[in-house]
C-alpha cells in the first residue's frame, strides 16, 4: 500500500516536472518508478515523452516500445510513437514498417473521423510506396483521391500514382476514371498531357486485365477518344496496338479483310512513307498485317521477323509472324515462333488471349505435321487440344496426326464418330477421308474424295494439290498437271505444289529446264524440303552444272535434319569422289551411315571411296559389310574378290569370285577375275617351284577364260590373259607342263584336251594375235608379249631353222613395239635378250638395246644383269663384273646380279667368294642356277674338311638341300642334281633319303647311256648301301667299280667289308693300302687296321697298332682318342693318363671338332684320373662350348651335371644327378650319368644289377627318342653310343 502511494507521488512529480519543462527531472522520477515496477505503462510513456522533448529519439522510441509491449491496447504510447515519427521521419525500412504499424493502429481507433483518417492516409500512402506495399499504397491513394478533404496537390499525387500503378478493381477504376475527368480541366497544359498520357497507358493495362466485353468496348472507346484528343507518335502506336488486338481476334478465326484493316491503313498513311524505313514495333506488325491481307507473303515475313526482333516479348508479333510464315510454308520458323509466342502469351489482353492461344496451338501442330519431323509431338499436342476443345479444325489436325503416325484405324474411328460435326465445315470431311485413302495406298478413291472437297471449297489450294498428287500416284500423271497448276495459282508459296510440278516437267514433259525452275522455287520457299532439293541437284547435274548441284546439296545438309539429309550427304560424297577428294567423300558416307548403318548401297559407296583412296583393307571391310547386308549383291562380292586379288589374298579371291559366279555364272568380270587370280597363283607356284600346282592353276584359268571369251569375244583383256597364262609356264620342264585346255580354245568341240608346252605356247600366239587384231595392232605391250611368246616357242622347237624363223619374227615384233613406244625401256631390254640368243648372236644389237634401255631407266637391275651376261659371253669379264655390281646396287633383291658376280668370281678362281655370292642368292629367292651351284659348292666345301656339325655348316647344308630339292622337283631326271642331293642328305645324316636320291641319279644316268660321272655316282651309291646295312649290294657295287678300274675304290671296299663284319678280309685290304699309301694317310689306315684287330678281340695287336698310330706323323687326333678309349677299356690308368696328357697338346678347336659321343666319352675317361683335374676342366669347357647341336634341350642341365662332377664328392654328385632326373625326366643326357658315376664310385662290384639296370633304362629312353624323332637327330644316336661305351666300361671293370 505504501509502495502504491509512493508510485503515485512519483508520477505526480514527473508530470509536474514535464509541465515545468524540467525533462531530466521527469526522467529521474520515472526511473524511480521503474525500481518499483519496471513495466509501468504510464511511467514509460512519460519517460518517452521527456526523452523526445530532449531530442533523444532513440531512447524515446525505446520507452514507447516498452510501453506498447506492456499494454498494446492503450493508445497513449502509440500516439507518442506517432508524434515521434511525425517530428522525425523514419529512415530505414524497419523504422518505416514500424511507422506504418503505428499509423495503422491509430487509424483503427479513429474510424468515422474523416479528418483524422485523411491525415493518417496522407502519412501512410508514401510509407507504403517506400516499403514496396503498392497494393496498400493504391488503396490509400484511392481514399485520398475521393476524399472531400483532398487538396489539388493531394489529388494530383494520388492520381499520378494510381495511373502509374494500375492494381485495382473495376469499381476502383470507375472512381479513378471519374476523378480523372473532373480533375483534368483544372490542370496546366504540361500536367494535363502527362496525366492524360498516363491515363491512356493505364487504360491499356486495364484492358489487358478485363474480360467483360462491355467494359472492354467502353475502354477501347475511351482510349480512342483520348488518343484522338492528344495526337502524338506514342498515342498513334497505342491506337495501332488497339487495332492489332482487334485484328488478332479476327485473324485467330478467319483471314483478314480490307474492312478489318481500314483503321490500321489510315494510321500508317498518317505516318507517311518517308518514315517507312524507321518503323519498328507495332508499326512493323501493323504493316505486316496489311501486306499479309494483300498476299505479299515474302514482304510480310520479312517485316514480321523484324517485328519479333524489335518486340521480342510481344505475343502479337510472334502470332503475326507465325501466320505469315505459315502462308509462306516455312514450317520450322512457325514451330519456333509458336513456341516463343506461347511463352509470351501473358502480354496479350484477356479478351483475345484464349483465342490466340488456341490459334497458336493449331498453327504449331499443323507446322509440325507438315514439317514431318515432329509427328509424335504433334499427336501428343493434338490429344490434349482434342480433349479441351473439339471443333472441326482440331478434329482435322488430330486425324492428320493419327494418320501421320500410322494410326489409320483410330483416325477412321474419329472420322466416323465426328462426321456430323465435320460436315459443318465445307470440304473437311472429304479431305480427311481422302488422306485416309492415301495412307492406305488407294489413290483412286482418295482422288475422288479430294475432288468432292474441291467442289465444296474450290478456293482451298490444298485440295487441288492433293487431287494432283493422287492423280500422279494412281498413274494418271498427265491429269495431275491441271490440279497442280490450280493449286499453285491459289497458293504460290506451297513448296509441295512446285515440287510435284517439277516431277511432272522432269518425268512427263521431259523438260529439264522447267523442272529446274519448279524445283528451285520449291526449294527456295522451303529449304527443308529435301525431296525438292535432291531433285533439283539431280537435274542440275544432268544439265552439267555440278557445282550448282553441289551447293544445293550443301544447303540441304544445313537446313534439313540428319535423317532427311542422308541423300544429300550421299550425293555430296559422290561429287567429292568424282573430283578425287576421297577423304571428304568418306566423311560424307560415314555421316550417312550414322543415320542408317544397314544401308548396303552406302557401304558400297564407302568401299569405292576407300578403294579410290588406296585404303584397300578398309575398302574390303566396307564391301564385306555390304555383302553381309545384301548377300545377293553381285557388285559387293565382286569388289571383295577384286580387292583380295589386289592385296595378294589370291586363294581367298578365288573363293569370293566363285561365290559371285554361283549367283550369276555368266558374269564376265568374275570369270576374268578368277582366271587372273589363278594366273597369279601359278606365278607364285612357279616361284616356289611348285610346277604341278602352277600347271593346274593355268588349266583352271584357261577354263574360266574360255567361258569368258565365249560370252565376250571382243574383250582384248581376255585374249591377252589367255596368252599370259600360256606364256607363264615357259620355264617348266616339258614332262611337267601337261595342261588341260578347253577344246573350244583349240578350235575343237567341247571338252578338255591335254597339251604340252609347245602347243600351249602356240595357243598363246593365237591369243595374243586375237587381242592385237582387236586393237588394230597398235598396242606395244601386246607386241612385246607376242615377241616373248615367239622367243620361248623357238627355245622348245627342235628344228633349228624353225627356231631361227621364230626368233626373227620375235625380233621384228619387238622392234615394232619400240616404234610404237620408243620410251618403253622394257621393250629395249627384250630386244637385247632376243638379239643375244645363241642362234642369232647379234651381240652388237643386244648391247645397243641394253644401253638404250638404261638411258631411259638407268636404275634397272634386270637390264644391268643382262648387259653383264652379254659381256660375260664375250669374255669381257671386267665389264661384266661392273655390270653385275651395278645390278646389285640397283636392286639387292634381284638374284641374277649375284649369280653373275658368282660366275665372275669362279672365273677368277675365288671359290669362297663364289660360294658367298651363291649363298646370298639362295637366301634371297630360289633360282635354278644358284640352287645347283650353291649345292655343288657346299658339297665341295664339306669334302675339303669343313666340320659339318657346326651351326653355320648346318645352316648351309639345310639351305643347299632345300634349294636342290626344288631344282630336282622341277628337273626330276637331272642325275647330277640328284647325286648332289644325295651327298647333302648324307652330310645331314639322313642316309635313307641319301641312298634313294643316289639310286635315282644312278638309274637316270644309266638311262642316258652312260656318263663320265657314272663311276663317281656308283661309288657314292656303294658307300650309302654300306652305311645303310645293304652290305652285299654294297660289296657287289664295289666289285663293279673295281672291274671299271675306278680310282679310290679299295678304301671304300675295305670299309664296306668291315661294316659287313668281314674283319679278316677288311684287315687284308687295309694292310695292302698301308703298304701302298703315302705318309699322310698312313696313320689313319693303321687306325682302321687296329679297329679290325679290336673287332676280332686281338687286344695285343690292337694296342701295338694304336701305338704305331700314336708314333706315326702327322699325329692322328682320332688315333689318340682311340688309344685313350682302349686304355679305359683295359683299365690301364697309366696309359690313359699319358694319352690324355698327349691329347692336351692338341688345340681345343681340333678337339671340339669331335662328335658329342667322343667328347662325353673323353670326359668320362678323364674323370677316372682323380689327381688330374686339368684334363677334366678342359673337357668341361669344350663340352659346354660345343653342345649347341644337342636337340633335346640339355645344354642348361649339362652345365649342372658337369659342375656336379667337378665340384662335388661322388656321393653328392650322384644325389645331384638323381635330382635332375627326378625334376627333368625328359633330359635324356642325365640318365646315363647315374651309371657312369656309379662306375667311377666302384659300385659295379657291389651292385652290378643296379648299375646295369640304370644303364639299360638310359639306353632304352635314348632308343625310344631316336625312334620317335627318326634318324635325323644325331644327339640321340650319340647318347646311344655313349651308353654302349659305358657298357664296355662295365665289362672292362669286371
Amino acid at each position: 500500500m505504501a509502495a502504491s502511494k509512493e508510485v503515485k507521488s512519483l508520477l505526480k512529480s514527473a508530470r509536474s516536472a514535464l509541465d515545468r519543462e524540467d525533462y531530466p527531472e521527469a526522467i529521474k522520477q520515472c526511473q524511480a518508478i521503474f525500481w518499483h515496477d519496471d513495466t509501468h505503462y504510464l511511467a514509460h510513456v512519460l519517460c518517452g515523452k521527456a526523452h523526445l522533448l530532449l531530442k533523444e529519439v532513440g531512447e524515446a522510441r525505446h520507452q514507447y516500445r516498452i510501453a506498447i509491449t506492456s499494454n498494446e491496447k492503450e493508445i497513449l504510447a502509440w500516439k507518442g510513437l506517432a508524434d515521434l515519427y511525425d517530428k522525425y521521419s523514419p529512415e530505414d525500412k524497419d523504422e518505416k514498417l514500424e511507422a506504418i504499424k503505428t499509423y495503422s493502429h491509430i487509424l483503427n481507433t479513429v474510424t468515422g473521423d474523416g479528418e483524422k483518417e485523411f491525415n493518417l492516409y496522407c502519412k501512410l500512402a508514401p510509407l507504403y510506396v517506400d516499403v514496396g506495399q503498392l497494393e496498400k499504397a493504391a488503396g490509400a491513394y484511392l481514399y485520398l483521391l475521393v476524399s472531400p478533404s483532398a487538396s489539388g496537390s493531394i489529388t494530383e499525387k494520388s492520381l499520378l500514382f494510381l495511373l502509374r500503378h494500375p492494381q485495382y478493381s473495376q469499381t476502383q477504376w470507375q472512381l479513378i476514371e471519374g476523378s480523372y475527368k473532373s480533375f483534368l480541366s483544372s490542370l496546366t497544359e504540361t500536367k494535363r498531357i502527362e496525366i492524360q498520357t498516363l491515363f491512356i497507358s493505364s487504360c491499356m493495362e486495364w484492358i489487358k486485365l478485363v474480360e467483360d466485353e462491355e467494359v472492354i468496348d467502353s475502354l477501347l472507346k475511351t482510349v480512342q477518344e483520348e488518343c484522338e484528343m492528344l495526337e502524338s507518335k506514342e498515342n498513334q502506336e497505342t491506337l495501332l496496338q488497339l487495332e492489332i488486338w482487334k485484328c488478332l481476334k479476327v485473324l485467330s478465326i478467319q483471314p483478314l479483310t480490307e474492312e478489318d484493316l481500314i483503321a490500321i491503313t489510315l494510321l500508317l498513311d498518317k505516318r507517311g512513307e518517308e518514315e517507312e524505313e524507321e518503323r519498328e514495333g507495332v508499326w512493323l506488325i501493323s504493316h505486316c498485317l496489311v501486306l499479309l491481307q494483300s498476299r505479299k507473303i515474302k514482304e510480310a515475313c520479312t517485316l514480321a521477323s523484324k517485328g519479333t526482333v524489335s518486340l521480342p516479348d510481344s505475343c502479337e508479333g510472334w502470332f503475326v509472324s507465325c501466320v505469315c510464315h505459315m502462308k509462306a510454308h516455312d514450317y520450322e520458323v512457325v514451330i519456333n515462333n509458336a513456341r516463343k509466342g506461347l511463352e509470351a502469351l501473358g502480354s496479350l489482353p484477356y479478351f483475345i488471349r484464349r483465342q490466340v492461344s488456341h490459334s497458336f496451338h493449331i498453327l504449331l501442330i499443323e507446322a509440325q505435321l507438315l514439317e514431318g519431323n515432329h509427328k509424335q509431338e504433334a499427336l501428343t499436342s493434338c490429344e490434349k487440344l482434342y480433349s479441351e476443345s473439339c471443333d472441326c479444325h482440331v478434329i482435322r489436325l488430330y486425324v492428320k496426326a493419327l494418320i501421320a503416325n500410322g494410326m489409320i484405324h483410330e483416325a477412321e474411328g474419329i472420322i466416323n464418330d465426328k462426321a456430323s460435326l465435320l460436315n459443318e465445315e465445307k470440304g473437311i470431311l472429304n479431305e480427311l477421308k481422302g488422306h485416309l485413302f492415301v495412307a492406305r495406298g488407294d489413290f483412286d478413291q482418295a482422288h475422288d474424295k479430294f475432288q468432292l472437297a474441291i467442289n465444296e471449297c474450290p478456293q482451298f489450294s490444298e485440295y487441288h494439290y492433293w487431287a494432283g498428287y493422287t492423280n500422279w500416284y494412281n498413274g494418271n500423271r498427265t491429269k495431275s498437271y491441271p490440279s497442280l497448276v490450280k493449286a499453285g495459282q491459289l497458293d504460290s508459296y506451297n513448296p509441295a505444289v512446285f515440287n510435284m510440278l517439277g516431277h511432272y516437267q522432269r518425268h512427263v514433259a521431259n523438260d529439264i529446264n522447267r523442272a529446274v525452275k519448279c524445283y528451285k522455287k520449291a526449294f527456295t520457299i522451303h529449304p527443308g524440303l529435301t525431296e525438292a532439293g535432291i531433285s533439283l541437284g539431280e537435274c542440275l547435274s544432268a544439265l552439267g552444272e555440278e557445282e550448282s548441284a553441289y551447293e544445293v546439296y550443301l544447303k540441304i545438309t544445313e537446313k534439313s535434319p540428319p535423317t532427311e539429309a542422308r541423300e544429300a550427304w550421299l550425293r555430296i560424297g559422290l561429287y567429292h569422289r568424282r573430283h578425287s577428294q576421297y577423304d571428304e567423300a568418306i566423311k560424307c558416307y560415314l555421316k550417312v551411315l550414322h543415320q542408317n548403318v544397314s544401308d548396303s548401297n552406302v557401304w558400297e559407296c564407302l568401299g569405292e571411296a576407300y578403294l579410290s583412296r588406296g585404303s584397300n583393307i578398309a575398302a574390303m571391310k566396307a564391301f564385306e559389310k555390304a555383302t553381309e547386308l545384301n548377300p545377293q549383291s553381285i557388285f559387293s562380292q565382286y569388289q571383295v574378290a577384286a580387292i583380295q586379288q589386289l592385296i595378294g589374298l589370291l586363294s581367298e579371291a578365288v573363293a569370293s569370285y566363285t561365290r559371285v559366279l554361283e549367283l550369276q555364272d555368266d558374269y564376265v568380270p568374275a570369270l576374268k577375275g578368277r582366271a587372273e587370280s589363278y594366273y597369279k597363283l601359278s606365278l607364285l607356284a612357279i616361284n616356289n617351284v611348285l610346277d604341278s600346282k602352277a600347271v593346274s592353276y593355268v588349266s583352271l584359268a584357261l577354263i574360266d577364260l574360255s567361258k569368258a571369251v565365249k560370252l565376250k569375244p571382243s574383250f582384248i583383256s581376255l585374249w591377252k590373259l589367255i596368252g599370259d597364262s600360256c606364256l607363264s609356264l615357259y620355264s617348266i620342264a616339258e614332262t611337267v607342263a601337261r595342261v588341260s585346255v578347253p577344246s573350244e580354245l583349240l578350235g575343237n568341240d567341247e571338252g578338255l584336251e591335254i597339251i604340252g608346252k609347245k602347243a600351249l605356247l602356240e595357243l598363246g600366239l593365237k591369243s595374243y594375235k586375237c587381242s592385237l587384231h582387236l586393237c588394230d595392232g597398235k598396242s606395244p605391250y601386246l607386241l612385246h608379249n607376242l615377241a616373248l611368246n615367239y622367243y620361248h616357242l623357238a627355245e622348245v622347237e627342235d628344228d633349228k631353222d624353225v627356231s631361227k624363223e621364230y626368233l626373227e619374227i620375235s625380233l621384228k615384233l619387238i622392234k615394232n613395239a619400240i616404234t610404237l613406244s620408243p620410251r618403253g625401256h622394257t621393250h629395249w631390254n627384250a630386244l637385247g635378250v632376243i638379239a643375244m640368243h645363241s642362234i642369232l648372236k647379234d651381240y652388237a644389237l643386244a648391247q645397243h638395246s641394253f644401253i638404250s634401255s638404261l638411258k631411259i631407266e638407268p636404275n634397272n637391275a634386270v637390264v644391268w644383269s643382262n648387259l653383264g651376261a652379254l659381256y660375260l659371253i664375250n669374255d669381257n669379264v671386267k665389264l661384266a663384273h661392273l655390270s653385275f655390281e651395278r645390278s646389285q646396287s640397283c636392286d639387292p633383291m634381284y638374284s641374277q646380279g649375284w649369280i653373275g658376280d658368282g660366275l665372275v668370281a669362279e672365273i677368277f678362281g675365288k671359290s669362297e667368294e663364289t660360294r658367298n655370292f651363291l649363298e646370298n642368292v639362295s637366301e634371297l629367292q630360289y633360282h635354278d642356277e644358284s640352287a645347283l651351284g650353291y649345292a655343288y659348292w657346299v658339297c665341295k666345301t664339306l669334302t675339303e674338311g669343313a666340320p659339318s656339325h657346326s651351326l653355320k655348316a648346318h645352316q648351309s647344308l639345310v639351305q643347299a638341300r632345300d634349294g636342290i630339292l626344288k631344282y630336282v622337283r622341277r628337273y626330276p631326271k637331272d642325275s647330277l642334281a640328284l647325286n648332289l642331293l644325295g651327298l647333302l642328305y648324307e652330310h645331314e645324316g639322313m642316309m635313307k633319303q641319301a641312298k634313294e636320291s643316289i639310286s635315282l641319279s644312278l638309274s637316270h644316268m644309266k638311262e642316258e647311256g652312260g656318263s663320265g660321272y657314272l663311276p663317281l655316282v656308283m661309288h657314292n651309291h656303294a658307300r650309302l648301301l654300306s652305311v645303310t646295312g645293304s652290305h652285299s649290294e654294297a660289296l657287289s657295287c664295289y666289285e663293279s667299280l673295281v672291274a671299271m678300274e675306278a680310282p679310290d675304290v679299295r678304301l671304300g671296299q675295305a670299309l664296306a667289308l668291315f661294316r659287313a663284319r668281314k674283319f679278316s678280309e677288311a684287315a687284308k685290304m687295309y694292310q695292302l693300302l698301308v703298304d701302298d699309301c703315302d705318309p699322310d694317310s698312313k696313320s689313319q689306315l693303321l687306325l682302321a687296321l687296329s679297329m679290325c684287330s679290336f673287332a676280332v678281340e686281338d687286344n695285343e695287336s690292337c694296342k701295338n697298332l694304336l701305338f704305331k698310330v700314336f708314333q706315326t706323323p702327322p699325329p692322328s687326333l682320332h688315333g689318340i682318342v682311340s688309344l685313350a678309349a682302349f686304355a679305359g677299356y683295359v683299365s690301364d690308368p697309366v696309359l690313359l693318363k699319358a694319352t690324355l696328357a698327349e691329347l692336351l697338346k692338341i688345340t681345343e678347336s681340333s678337339i671340339a671338332s669331335l662328335s658329342e659321343s667322343c667328347l662325353f666319352a673323353l670326359h668320362s675317361l678323364s674323370s677316372m684320373c682323380d689327381e688330374d683335374k686339368e684334363v677334366l676342366e678342359v673337357f668341361d669347357k669344350i663340352i659346354n662350348a660345343n653342345t649347341s647341336s644337342v636337340t633335346v634341350n640339355q645344354k642348361p642341365h649339362m652345365s649342372l651335371i658337369l659342375r656336379s662332377l667337378s665340384d662335388l664328392s661322388l656321393d653328392e654328385s650322384l644325389r645331384a644327378i638323381q635330382k635332375v632326373v627326378h625334376t627333368h625326366p625328359g633330359y635324356l643326357w642325365a640318365w646315363p650319368m647315374i651309371p657312369y658315376i656309379m662306375i667311377v664310385m666302384g659300385s659295379v662290384d657291389k651292385n652290378p644289377s643296379l648299375v646295369g639296370g640304370y644303364l639299360k633304362l638310359a639306353q632304352s629312353k635314348a632308343e625310344e627318342y631316336c625312334t620317335e624323332k627318326s634318324e635325323k637327330d644325331k644327339s640321340a644316336q650319340s647318347l646311344i653310343d655313349w651308353c654302349k661305351l659305358l657298357s664296355n666300361l662295365i665289362v672292362g671293370s669286371k
